[in-house]
């Protein structure tokens, strides 16, 4: 996929710097339209990450993010078995917390 297309159907982690804490979610979307701008008023192509409590449109080139590893390289679609879509995540929109991951060399690192 070209663009940010290949984070769709990955688990990624964002740090939120006014709450002070990282969210897990799930890419759903890819805007890289030049009107494209984030929840937080950021202009940059954009990914929608859908959370626990709803979706929100991220600006991974300005967020400190990460990936699940475990699901694959950076840059790569998702590894998964051949007829295997993206996951919903679990039920409620939440995503199951995966021990390993990995910065990613597009966003801030830690």
């Amino acid at each position: 996929r070209a663009g940010g297309e290949w984070a769709i159907g990955r688990r990624v982690r964002l740090y939120w710097e006014d709450d002070k804490e990282w969210f897990e979610g799930e890419v759903q979307a890819f805007d890289g339209s030049p009107e494209a701008v984030d929840s937080h008023g950021t202009a940059g192509a954009v990914h929608e990450v859908v959370y626990e409590d709803g979706p929100f449109w991220e600006n991974l080139a300005t967020a400190k993010w990460q990936i699940d590893a475990m699901q694959g390289p950076s840059g790569q679609p998702v590894a998964r078995p051949a007829g295997q879509g993206p996951s919903s995540g679990a039920a409620g929109g939440r995503v199951k917390q995966r021990a390993v991951l990995k910065s990613d060399v597009g966003g801030k690192s830690e």
